[in-house]
């Protein structure tokens, strides 16, 4: 989404640190937990990349604060 070589978006390397520190802080800010009825399935199914198969599908759950 951000082109390459000589007309590459300058804001490119910003968006790719937001997107790393918004995850960081969602993983730091919340419990993942697997839906109880439906485990990880990792089988893999071939689209325009490998995706999975079957969606995954998780709990998230506030963190206490300590």
């Amino acid at each position: 989404p951000f082109g390459a070589g000589r007309r590459i978006c300058p804001a490119w390397s910003l968006g790719t640190l937001h997107v790393n520190m918004l995850l960081a802080r969602m993983v730091h800010a919340f419990k993942w937990v697997s839906v109880p009825d439906n485990p990880p399935d990792p089988t893999e199914t071939f689209a325009f990349t490998v995706v999975m198969k079957n969606p995954l599908k998780a709990t998230i759950l506030p963190r206490q604060k300590s």
